[in-house]
C-alpha cells in the first residue's frame, strides 16, 4: 500500500464527526487497503488505493441549509409585498 493511501486511511480512522456538518460517525467498512466511512447525516466518504478521498454520498447539510435560505428569501419578500399592499389600501 502506498504512503498516501495509508495516511488517508489513518485520517479516516481519526474522524469522529462528519467533516461537513459535524454529525456523528457511523460505520467504517474496509480493510488495510481501503475504507468506507459513513456518518449519521447520511454522508459516505471512501478511500481506495492510490486515489484521493472521495464522496460516495455528499452531506445533505449544506443543501438543506441552502434550501431553507432560499425559501426564507421568498417568505420575506412575500411579507414585504403584503405589507406594502395593505398600506396602500389604508
Amino acid at each position: 500500500m502506498d504512503t498516501l493511501t495509508r495516511k488517508r486511511i489513518a485520517k479516516f480512522d481519526a474522524l469522529s464527526n462528519c467533516p461537513v456538518c459535524g454529525s456523528k460517525r457511523g460505520l467504517a467498512l474496509g480493510g488495510r487497503k481501503n475504507r468506507k466511512l459513513s456518518f449519521d447525516c447520511g454522508a459516505i466518504f471512501y478511500v481506495e488505493p492510490g486515489q484521493p478521498i472521495g464522496s460516495l454520498l455528499p452531506c445533505p447539510g449544506p443543501s438543506n441549509t441552502a434550501a431553507i435560505l432560499l425559501d426564507l428569501e421568498i417568505v420575506q419578500a412575500d411579507h414585504v409585498a403584503r405589507e406594502t399592499t395593505s398600506r396602500r389600501l389604508l
